[in-house]
């Protein structure tokens, strides 16, 4: 996040850039401290707080509120997912330089 902050962004993006950022070192700008304490303020209530954004009831309306749950969950994944060929793919899956 720089220094502006789009108003276009939703909870759900505000949640998840401030679970990222709470997990870094250093001085962080006003903008990204926002996302933090946004994310802080969920943190023990993330499966619910996800379900109430406009993305979170438009997947729990369409079957998929396991999907859901699994974003709520922190620290469960040591993968990067990488976009290859239209596809995402963990990073653990692909070889250096594809």
């Amino acid at each position: 996040m720089g220094a502006a902050i789009s108003p276009s962004l939703t909870l759900e993006d505000w949640l998840g850039a401030g679970a990222i950022l709470s997990q870094l070192e250093g001085r962080l700008s006003p903008g990204t401290q926002a996302a933090v304490v946004t994310f802080y303020s969920y943190r023990d209530r993330l499966p619910s707080g996800l379900r109430q954004c406009s993305s979170g009831k438009e997947l729990v309306e369409r079957g998929f509120a396991t999907d859901v749950e699994l974003a709520a969950q922190l620290n469960a994944s040591d993968a990067v997912a990488r976009l290859i060929q239209g596809a995402f793919q963990s990073e653990k899956d692909t070889p250096p330089n594809d």
